[in-house]
């Protein structure tokens, strides 16, 4: 967890050091991954467009809810940047414009689970979020030296899975929901098939690293 919690920094210019660069197939830098640490929670205009993305993107969580700043402060307080084995990235264009973010989570000394990918900001290369997607990949297997890495996507986000076919993604299971509505809190239970009573399910998908960069390969020679 050593070199996760490395690339948690107090400030924005510490964070910046440390990104992870994006690059396209032709080896052309087109963004950055800046990892958040406490510097972010005094960003004021970060947190807001956090809290917006999320806001806009609710259909795409499990667990329903009304999302506010308070609620975005204290997730990137006490999940993205106090737990261990999690390191949440901000997306950024070649001109710095903020666009999206990406993460990973649980992570162990043989696998993590992609986790957080979002595009919330037009701007940028049309294919960023996909290449964000494969630069962090590169670095959970080079850098963590991750065995595997996993995801989890409900059926109907179609063009994210999409992405995570093109980044080399297989799908391994599907995990079949009950949904639960008490009061303005709307949540889903992981249930067998026959009690599952929504037509929509979670696609789990895995990645060796083996796998990635024998795709990596074969891109760099097409």
């Amino acid at each position: 967890m050593f070199k996760i919690k490395e690339y948690k920094k107090d400030n924005y210019d510490d964070a910046f050091k440390k990104s992870v660069v994006i690059f396209d197939n032709n080896n052309i830098e087109i963004g950055k991954l800046v990892p958040i640490g406490e510097w972010v929670l005094k960003n004021n205009y970060v947190v807001n467009e956090i809290f917006r993305w999320r806001k806009r993107a609710m259909r795409f969580f499990l667990t329903k809810f009304e999302p506010s700043i308070d609620l975005t402060l204290n997730y990137l307080k006490n999940v993205s940047i106090k737990e261990q084995g999690r390191l949440f990235f901000l997306i950024y264009d070649i001109e710095e414009n903020l666009i999206g973010h990406i993460g990973i989570a649980d992570v162990t000394d043989h696998n993590g689970e992609l986790d957080n990918m979002m595009r919330g900001n037009h701007g940028g290369h049309k294919d960023l979020i996909y290449y964000a997607e494969r630069s962090i990949l590169r670095w959970c297997f080079s850098y963590l030296n991750l065995n595997e890495t996993y995801l989890r996507v409900l059926s109907f986000n179609k063009v994210t899975i999409n992405i995570h076919l093109k980044c080399g993604f297989t799908f391994l299971n599907k995990i079949y929901l009950h949904k639960k509505k008490e009061k303005n809190l709307l949540t889903h239970l992981e249930v067998s098939e026959k009690n599952s009573n929504v037509e929509y399910f979670i696609n789990k998908m895995i990645l060796s690293k083996k796998s990635f960069f024998v795709n990596e390969k074969k891109l760099e020679t097409n």
